[in-house]
């Protein structure tokens, strides 16, 4: 199973940032509170109704694509990194992974995650901060020995499939059309589909179509019209409206709030 993981680190960053709203993003996160004053802040995770006041001293794990809401205040001091921990091609090792969690930081990854962040922007820290990630996987996994094997089950099953989401998937995408990658009929791959990943089918593949929008919005600062013509949607407006329904927001003021929604 080892051979075929990916580490990719998305996104690190360290300090204090005033914001308060709430988000969903594709990367796993892992929040680490260096100082929290009497005002601090919270994480709330709309999926599992967990809340976690962001104390002094602790780590926090928080899944992709989790719907969560915060609350950051000018007395929290914090570190946090982006991650994706790849299986293949648009698969997450945590992707069937809803709860956050939470530890407090006994071997000090939040002072030297914070030291390889704020150092100079070059290979040795980039390493550490690599290395540190997987440390920090380690310490959050709660993947069983059955769970890797599942794991591995859906690997062999489903790799095509899911590379063929990954690399061409867009608004058109049909289940007959995947049905066909796949080899399997229609109603056969639904129903396996949603067994063996516990997510129906359109669901993943709205998921991946909201990953792709929201990779182009963020990184690429394209318009809404070009993001909805490049994925095959049929007018902007039903892309507005399929991007507000994922993310809360329209397009638009994603785009503009996008530094914030990194937190």
């Amino acid at each position: 199973m080892s051979r075929y993981l990916r580490l990719e680190v998305n996104h690190a960053v360290s300090g204090t940032q005033v914001w308060q709203g709430r988000n969903m993003l594709e990367e796993n996160r892992i929040f680490g509170i260096r100082e929290s004053g009497r005002k601090s802040g919270y994480i709330l995770c709309h999926d599992t109704g967990q809340k976690f006041k962001m104390r002094t001293g602790h780590l926090y794990f928080m899944p992709s694509k989790a719907d969560l809401e915060f609350e950051f205040n000018d007395d929290l001091f914090f570190s946090a990194i982006h991650f994706n921990i790849i299986l293949f091609d648009g698969f997450d090792l945590f992707s069937s992974i809803q709860e956050i969690s939470q530890f407090h930081d006994q071997r000090r990854y939040n002072e030297r995650l914070q030291k390889a962040i704020e150092g100079e922007p070059n290979l040795q820290n980039i390493g550490k901060i690599k290395g540190i990630a997987f440390e920090l996987i380690s310490e959050f996994c709660p993947l069983t020995l059955q769970d890797l094997r599942r794991l591995e089950m859906i690997r062999s099953k489903y790799e095509k499939l899911f590379g063929y989401i990954y690399k061409h998937g867009n608004a058109a995408t049909t289940v007959d059309e995947l049905s066909g990658v796949s080899g399997m009929t229609r109603d056969n791959l639904s129903r396996s589909f949603s067994r063996d990943i516990g997510t129906p089918l359109k669901t993943w593949l709205n998921k991946e179509l909201f990953r792709k929008a929201e990779q182009l919005l963020l990184q690429s600062n394209e318009s809404s019209r070009s993001v909805a013509d490049k994925l095959n949607f049929s007018s902007e407006y039903y892309f507005s409206r399929f991007f507000k329904k994922h993310s809360g927001i329209p397009p638009g003021e994603y785009q503009k709030r996008r530094i914030s929604l990194l937190l």
